[in-house]
């Protein structure tokens, strides 16, 4: 009889026991970190904005200049955008170590491509060399691009290890798109195909600065640097989800009001400042990874160095060399260009989102197979462009004669002299 009947102690005890193991496995669950996906979407349309700064005017920069340019300066107006970026990109980094934060410094960023815009619009309204103006205009607007690279670093450190590929995917998906297809709008039109209706010189807005084909991508550049201020403003939230230490529980009990007033009012603090702890923190733990391979990552530099030379070749003498070797009008240049970068732009949009989706469903990627498919793709592209001696067209010409008589008479645009300057080119 006795061990028939129950004990309300007991009863009440094992009641207990089951509520605090049911607590505990509902705290340990509000406590593992998840990726926060709107933070890195943003980040991703933030890496879109800086990046498309380097290709916004791939084909309307060559036909807008002063011909006084020649086209090694015109190289080297190219170049200095890059020797901005590699300036700043490292300055940067160390910033935002600093200060434990990536937001200040895509502010900074943002407010250097503006200027370096804003250069660029002005080419008509000073009587400074205009070589001048654009070497500092691309300086500055590469300065401010490099805090591209804080972004990428913020996707690793705000997405959970089982997320990081996908996130990251996301954020460099974004900056591909942004280098290599600047002329695309919704990756399927051209930006600067928008602005072809407006030909030379266009809608005068006010004083000397026109609204036409050629500085059309400067205002789209100016009012997409605003945009992302907006969105760093009222959208963008750094999340460091990827943290896995104390300092994350901390901030879980804080939300849920289970810690004193003094943590309160330190831990969210220490929390945004814990990059800086991240190697301490780590460093007792038993290392899963091997040694990087040295002659892998060599040959992964080399790939990617492979891939920008290229890139960045289009964008030097992309214009010009159609311009000679196709006998198209400056404004023609412009709307072809447009189109072939539409083009690259779709391709590469398809190509990540393929990555996407099987890194999210777990499927195997040959990853050596798809290296070795582009940088057979580049040489192919430059096979079939290259202008073999037994194709038939001959080139247009003209003499610089023609082309001064072009200018200063203001002929109209059916006129305009198209081809190869022989008294440029003696070749």
């Amino acid at each position: 009889m006795p061990n028939s009947m129950k004990d309300p102690l007991n009863e009440k005890q094992s009641e207990t026991g089951t509520n605090d193991r049911l607590d505990s496995t509902r705290t340990t669950t509000t406590m593992m970190p998840e990726t926060n996906w709107n933070s890195i979407y943003t980040a991703s349309m933030l890496s879109f904005i800086g990046t498309v700064q380097f290709s916004l005017y791939f084909s309307s920069m060559w036909p807008y200049i002063d011909r006084s340019i020649n086209e090694t300066m015109f190289g080297w107006i190219i170049a200095i955008y890059s020797v901005g970026q590699i300036i700043s990109a490292p300055l940067f980094g160390y910033w935002s170590n600093k200060i434990q934060q990536v937001r200040l410094p895509l502010f900074v960023g943002l407010a250097l491509m503006f200027m370096g815009n804003l250069c660029y619009l002005s080419l008509e309204l000073t009587t400074i060399p205009k070589l001048y103006i654009l070497l500092f205009g691309r300086f500055m607007t590469g300065m401010g691009s490099g805090n591209v690279c804080l972004l990428r670093t913020y996707a690793s450190t705000a997405s959970t290890s089982k997320d990081r590929l996908r996130a990251i995917a996301f954020v460099t998906c974004g900056q591909a798109l942004g280098a290599t297809s600047g002329p695309v709008l919704q990756f399927f039109e051209a930006f600067q195909l928008l602005f072809t209706s407006f030909t030379y010189p266009g809608t005068t807005l006010f004083g000397h600065l026109r609204f036409n084909l050629f500085t059309g991508p400067a205002f789209l550049a100016c009012t997409m640097n605003l945009f992302g201020t907006i969105i760093l403003l009222f959208i963008f939230k750094e999340v460091y989800a990827g943290l896995h230490h104390e300092e994350y529980n901390k901030i879980v009990r804080v939300e849920n009001g289970e810690s004193n007033k003094s943590e309160t009012a330190t831990t969210k603090a220490r929390f945004y400042k814990s990059c800086k702890k991240i190697n301490s923190l780590t460093s007792s733990l038993p290392s899963k990874l091997p040694p990087y391979d040295l002659i892998a990552c060599f040959v992964c530099y080399l790939s990617r160095f492979t891939q920008m030379f290229v890139q960045t070749n289009l964008e030097t003498i992309g214009s010009p060399f159609s311009m000679t070797m196709f006998g198209m009008t400056e404004q023609k240049s412009v709307e072809v260009i447009s189109i072939a970068q539409a083009l690259v732009g779709s391709i590469t949009f398809a190509t990540y989102i393929f990555y996407i989706y099987f890194k999210s469903s777990n499927m195997e990627l040959n990853f050596r197979l798809s290296c070795i498919l582009s940088i057979l793709g580049l040489g192919a592209f430059h096979i079939v462009t290259f202008p073999w001696p037994f194709l038939s067209n001959p080139l247009q010409v003209y003499t610089e004669k023609e082309r001064l008589a072009y200018k200063v008479e203001h002929l109209p645009a059916d006129l305009e002299p198209v081809g190869c300057n022989t008294d440029k080119f003696e070749w």
